[in-house]
């Protein structure tokens, strides 16, 4: 009977140190510690911690998009004129008679849309009603839908008006549209900060359409270039992060549960959100280069150490979003850069009646390329240039000069549909891995460039100047 006993107490001993053993396999933060580490690097926990300030009605245009959106319940908007005419790249979209009079008549068909998006966009805030520590999905905010909406109205009434020859109408409409990414930014989630960054790349490709539309006009050019450079941002990846960690502190618990459940789960969950979270804020506040490399650490850090814990869980669900709002944070930056040196490339043709042989020949300092830290990539082909960011090319893009290469990776000028790449113009420097460029003089004229002056040897180069 004592072998028994012995045997019972034993396992019992065993159960109880396992027990143990997998409360603290459960339970890896402690959740005070955690909040006071939070705390003392002023990392909010709460929503009174985001100092959300209070907006005056008159500035705020949440009420405008409601009314946008309800609007668009009753009548809804043919999109179909908008995307033909956007799909592909305005300047050759609207090359055709259709598609530029489908647009028109879209466009100056609601005229009640119109006033709304314009409504909203002058004003300089955007706050929803609601709890925002109850955001769990995209559905929470619908009215977000209706921002990036906005912004593509926007880019259609801008390059219609580029159509027609109103250039400087179109750059200041277009400016309408980082307002838009603006307000999208203003709530303090990653869905917002995602929302926010597609807005803001609408309004470059905008941007880009007018400056493909112009040709080499000077005026229109630097038009572009002060509204980018006057561009705030506004909300950034390291707001959106702390926003997220105050969510996933109020979405953590269980109805009707105060005791061991709260304790031995809930607790736990929120000290590893916290913890992990808390890492991905300070890798969001790296310089840009390093950003997308430093969230990815934070995430292959987690999977390591976390690895199959329940209460790590909902964490790890975020981290995907926490990488793709990373590469976003980056992009944006990176197309920001490509269009205004687009747009400085075209200014200095313009002015001299040739293209620059360096991007730091047309803007001093020159642009650089967010992803590498290094200046921005530039080469001059055919009759045009093209300017590009490398982190974005496969070593197969490279090899082969650039001819596949993402739409958000590079700006070529002329545009073409083609995808393929000519030969590159002699003095200027190749793509990654193309062959060797001959060496020659420069050709002393050539045909002119759409919508501006002939190369150097036709007439003297005019300036230009907005519709």
């Amino acid at each position: 009977m004592n072998r028994w006993k012995i045997v019972l107490l034993s396992l019992l001993v065993i159960l109880v140190l396992a027990g143990i053993g997998l409360l603290g396999w459960m339970r890896p933060y402690d959740l005070e510690t955690e909040r006071k580490a939070a705390r003392a690097a002023g990392i909010p926990l709460s929503e009174a911690d985001l100092n959300l300030v209070v907006l005056p009605p008159g500035e705020n245009a949440a009420k405008d998009y409601q009314a946008l959106q309800a609007l668009k319940k009753r009548q809804p908007i043919d999109d179909s004129a908008l995307d033909a005419a956007t799909k592909g790249g305005a300047f050759f979209a609207l090359k055709n008679p259709r598609t530029a009079a489908g647009l028109k008549k879209a466009i100056e068909s609601r005229p009640d849309v119109a006033r709304l998006v314009h409504t909203a966009a002058a004003k300089p805030h955007l706050r929803f009603p609601g709890d925002r520590t109850a955001v769990l999905s995209p559905e929470d905010f619908p009215q977000l839908a209706l921002v990036r909406e906005a912004a593509k109205w926007i880019r259609c009434e801008s390059i219609l008006l580029a159509h027609e020859g109103r250039f400087g109408e179109a750059v200041k409409n277009q400016a309408l549209g980082l307002r838009v990414a603006r307000h999208a930014a203003e709530e303090p989630n990653l869905i917002a900060y995602l929302v926010s960054r597609a807005c803001e790349a609408i309004a470059m490709q905008g941007f880009k359409d007018i400056l493909e539309m112009a040709g080499p006009n000077a005026s229109v050019a630097d038009a572009v270039r002060r509204e980018i450079a006057a561009y705030d941002p506004r909300g950034d990846l390291t707001r959106g992060l702390k926003g997220e960690l105050v969510q996933s502190q109020s979405k953590l618990y269980l109805p009707g549960s105060n005791g061991f459940g709260d304790r031995w789960f809930i607790e736990s969950s929120k000290a590893v959100s916290i913890h992990w979270t808390a890492r991905a804020i300070e890798a969001s506040s790296r310089p840009t280069p390093e950003r997308i490399m430093a969230i990815e650490v934070v995430k292959s850090d987690m999977d390591r150490e976390m690895g199959f814990r329940p209460t790590a869980v909902l964490t790890s669900m975020m981290m995907p979003v926490w990488a793709k709002a990373a590469a976003a944070s980056v992009q944006s930056e990176a197309q920001r850069t490509l269009v205004s040196a687009m747009a400085s490339v075209l200014a200095y043709r313009a002015r001299h009646g040739r293209y620059p042989d360096s991007l730091s020949s047309a803007v001093s300092p020159g642009p650089v390329d967010p992803y590498t830290g290094k200046p921005l990539g530039y080469t001059r082909e055919g009759i045009g240039f093209f300017v590009f960011v490398e982190q974005l090319m496969t070593p197969e893009e490279a090899r082969d000069g650039g001819k596949r290469l993402a739409a958000e990776s590079i700006i070529r000028y002329p545009p073409t549909k083609a995808t393929t790449t000519g030969p590159p113009m002699p003095g200027g420097r190749p793509m990654p891995g193309s062959p060797p460029m001959p060496i020659g003089p420069a050709p002393s004229s050539g045909p002119p460039m759409p919508g501006g002056p002939p190369m150097p040897g036709g007439p003297a180069p005019s300036g230009g100047s907005p519709q």
